[in-house]
C-alpha cells in the first residue's frame, strides 16, 4: 500500500514525502511492538497507548494544516476589536437598529461579535430575505448575503444607524487586527462621526429609517431582479413619494483612451492585443451629494480593474446583477477620475452614472424618523411600542422581515390583535386606523406534527 501511495504522490495532494515517512516510521514502530507484546508486556502496552496518541496527534494537525482556517490569534484580535466598538453603541441606546462596516471577516461577523447586522451565513435563510437584499443590490448568494456595494438608500431601508470604518490615523506599530475593505463610501463624508475605539471609527447615518415608521399607504410594489438602482427608487417614491426623482442619471464625459481604440456603442477592444489598457472617464461633480456608478455583471475583477480617483474599487461579487458604486460625496468643484483597466476587449455597455438628489431625501427621511414611534425590545420573542396617536389610517411599516416556515409575528393594539401585512413577502405591515395607538408584538414560533 506504501508503494502504490508513494507511486501516486502527486495524485494526493494531502500528502508530501514528510508524511510518508512520518507514516512508515510510525508503522514500522508499532508493528516492532506488537511484536514484542509478550515480552514486555507492560513496557509495550504503555509505548503502544503513547505511539496511539502520537499517531492521532500528529495526522490532527497534518489534517487542519491543510484547511484554511484563519490564524487564531487574527481571529481574537479582529473580533474583540469589532465587539469592543459594537458593545460601546448598544449599552447606550435603546432603541432597535443595525450596525454595519466598510470591512470584510466574514458574512457572520454579527454573530461572533454581538451585534444586528446585515451580513449572514444561513443554510436555512428563506428565500425571500435573499431575493429582497438582491434586489437592492447588495452581494448574496443561495445562502448567504452580505453588505457589498450598498447606498444611502440601502442604508436608510434597512436601518443601519451605525458603522465601523477603519482609524486610518492608528499608529501601525500598534494595530492587531487587520482589515480588508469591503466597500469604497466618499458618502460617508454625510454621516456623523461619534467616536474612535482603538482601530476603528465609529459614525453615525443621520438617514437611517427607525424599526418602525408611519407612511400614508402600503408598499404594493413588486421589485424587479437585475434593477437594484430602479428598485431602491420605486421604494423611495412608495414611502417618500416626490414629483422628482431620487436617481437622476447623467451624461458620462467623453472617454480619454490608452491602447484602446472604441468599436461599436461602448466596447472596446485594445489597440496592441494581450498588453494593459485604459479607459478613463472625468467629471467634476456640481453639488456635494453621492453620485453612484451603475456597473454591469461582466466587469468582474479577473477581468477589469476598476478604479476612482487611484483608489482600487472591490469588483469581486458582481454576481449576475448590475451593482451601484458610490464615486463621489461631498466633492463639488473636485475632479473625480474613474478608470477601467483591462486587456484584449472592455464592455462599458450598461455603464451608467447617477447624481442621488441628498436635499430631499434629507427631508423626506427626516419626517418619517420624526412621527415614527419608540419600539422596544422585552424578551427574544417580545416588542412593545409607545403610545402614539394618528389622525387618518396609516401604515406602520417595520423592519422585521416575513417568515414563511419558521414563525410568524401576531401584533396586538390595546389587548386586541390587528390584522398584518407584508410588503413584497418581505417586511411586515401594520395597518392603523385614527386613533391612539399601543402595540405589542409577539413571536409565535410555528410547530409541525407529523404522523
Amino acid at each position: 500500500m506504501i508503494t502504490f501511495v508513494g507511486s501516486k504522490l502527486v495524485a494526493f495532494q494531502f500528502l508530501d514525502q514528510a508524511r510518508m515517512f512520518i507514516t512508515i516510521g510510525l508503522l514500522i514502530v508499532g508493528l516492532l511492538l506488537l511484536v514484542y507484546r509478550g515480552q514486555l508486556r507492560i513496557v509495550t502496552t504503555t509505548l503502544l497507548v503513547s505511539l496511539i496518541t502520537l499517531d492521532v496527534a500528529t495526522n490532527l494537525v497534518g489534517s487542519l494544516q491543510d484547511i484554511t482556517y484563519q490564524d487564531y490569534a487574527d481571529y481574537i484580535n479582529y473580533t474583540k476589536a469589532v465587539r469592543t466598538a459594537t458593545t460601546s453603541v448598544n449599552q447606550k441606546q435603546q432603541s432597535l437598529f443595525r450596525i454595519e462596516k466598510d470591512f470584510l471577516r466574514s458574512d457572520d461577523d454579527s454573530f461572533s461579535s454581538g451585534y444586528a447586522g446585515v451580513g449572514q451565513f444561513n443554510s436555512v435563510i428563506e428565500k425571500n430575505q435573499i431575493d429582497y437584499l438582491r434586489d437592492l443590490g447588495l452581494v448574496t448568494n443561495a445562502n448567504a448575503f452580505s453588505n457589498g456595494f450598498p447606498t444611502v438608500v440601502s442604508d436608510s431601508l434597512l436601518g443601519i444607524k451605525y458603522y465601523l470604518t477603519e482609524n486610518q490615523a492608528f499608529e501601525e506599530k500598534r494595530q492587531v487586527a487587520s482589515f480588508e475593505q469591503l466597500s469604497y463610501r466618499p458618502d460617508f463624508k454625510l454621516y456623523q462621526p461619534v467616536r474612535t475605539v482603538g482601530q476603528i471609527n465609529l459614525i453615525r447615518n443621520p438617514y437611517a429609517l427607525p424599526f418602525a415608521y408611519l407612511t400614508k399607504k402600503e408598499i404594493k410594489e413588486t421589485l424587479r431582479s437585475n434593477t437594484g438602482r430602479m428598485n431602491q427608487e420605486a421604494i423611495l417614491q412608495s414611502i417618500l413619494p416626490s414629483n422628482t426623482p431620487y436617481f437622476t442619471q447623467l451624461t458620462l464625459p467623453k472617454a480619454t483612451l490608452k491602447n484602446f481604440e472604441l468599436t461599436a456603442g461602448q466596447k472596446y477592444k485594445t489597440v496592441l492585443p494581450g498588453q494593459t489598457g485604459t479607459v478613463s472617464f472625468t467629471f467634476t461633480p456640481s453639488t456635494d451629494a453621492p453620485y453612484y456608478l451603475s456597473i454591469p455583471h461582466w466587469l468582474v475583477k479577473d477581468d477589469v480593474k476598476i478604479y476612482v480617483n487611484k483608489h482600487q474599487i472591490n469588483n469581486s461579487d458582481l454576481a449576475s446583477e448590475p451593482k451601484l458604486i458610490n464615486v463621489a460625496a461631498a466633492q463639488k468643484t473636485y475632479p473625480i477620475k474613474i478608470t477601467f483597466e483591462a486587456k484584449n476587449i472592455l464592455d462599458l455597455n450598461e455603464l451608467y452614472l447617477y447624481q442621488f438628489n441628498l436635499p430631499q431625501f434629507k427631508v423626506a427621511t427626516k419626517r418619517l424618523q420624526q412621527t415614527a414611534p419608540q419600539i422596544r425590545q422585552l424578551s427574544a420573542r417580545k416588542l412593545v411600542s409607545s403610545s402614539f396617536h394618528t389622525k387618518s389610517r396609516q401604515i406602520l411599516q417595520t423592519q422585521i422581515p416575513v417568515t414563511s416556515y419558521s414563525g410568524r409575528w401576531l401584533v396586538y393594539d390595546h389587548q386586541e390583535r390587528i390584522k398584518t401585512t407584508d410588503w413584497n413577502n418581505v417586511m411586515l405591515q401594520v395597518p392603523l386606523k385614527a386613533g391612539t395607538h399601543k402595540l405589542r408584538f409577539v413571536y409565535q414560533q410555528l410547530v409541525y406534527i407529523t404522523d
